[in-house]
């Protein structure tokens, strides 16, 4: 499997080929990790450069399998998170075999009265967007800041999730002239592929 920019794609003649140094490949499918809206800016967001031109329309005739098709993306949205737990329960009757992050959708008088009694060590995000670009964290809030949120909170409580921040490790880092302590979180991509997990290139 080959871990690709959007860049190294392109649609022609309705069919999607990845660009590799020497040629192109033809595929048959791929695993997309940009955003629903930015993924073709032909339909959908024409500002976008994240996205394929045609990809929609590849996927549409089923030229290309997309493992995750558009509209998918409803799955990461926030808002499912503090229902995670629940929803095993009551449709597999288990506990989930990961536990799923603290979260408490502010939909819920208790879990409200909790986020708001709890501000400083949690980060209020948007329900419904799936990236974290909006989020705020608690903790960095003062004054008129801070008394804004949480009037944003009571008024719409329906619109946001929260939280617990994350403890990060920290790694050596080459930073304004000198070595220091920075934050660092270790990303990779794994497949499950004939009976074992394969970490991809």
């Amino acid at each position: 499997f080959s871990l690709t920019h959007s860049a190294d794609l392109t649609v022609r003649g309705g069919l999607v080929y990845l660009n590799p140094l020497g040629g192109v490949v033809r595929l048959d499918g791929l695993l997309r990790r940009i955003a629903d809206i930015k993924c073709d800016p032909l339909e959908l967001d024409p500002t976008s450069s994240e996205g394929v031109p045609g990809l929609t329309q590849a996927a549409r005739e089923q030229r290309v399998f997309m493992a995750n098709a558009i509209g998918t993306g409803l799955g990461e949205c926030p808002a499912w998170m503090p229902l995670l737990p629940r929803w095993c329960e009551l449709l597999f009757g288990e506990s989930l075999k990961l536990e799923s992050a603290p979260s408490w959708w502010c939909g819920e008088p208790d879990s409200l009265a909790y986020v708001l009694e709890n501000l400083d060590q949690l980060i209020i995000r948007n329900a419904f967007v799936r990236h974290s670009a909006h989020q705020v964290i608690g903790r960095e809030l003062y004054g008129a800041d801070r008394d804004r949120i949480i009037e944003t909170l009571r008024a719409q409580p329906w619109a946001f999730v929260a939280m617990e921040l994350a403890l990060l490790g920290y790694a050596q880092t080459w930073a304004h002239h000198r070595i220091v302590a920075w934050p660092s979180v270790f990303l990779f991509f794994a497949c499950f592929h004939r009976g074992k997990i394969e970490v991809m290139p």
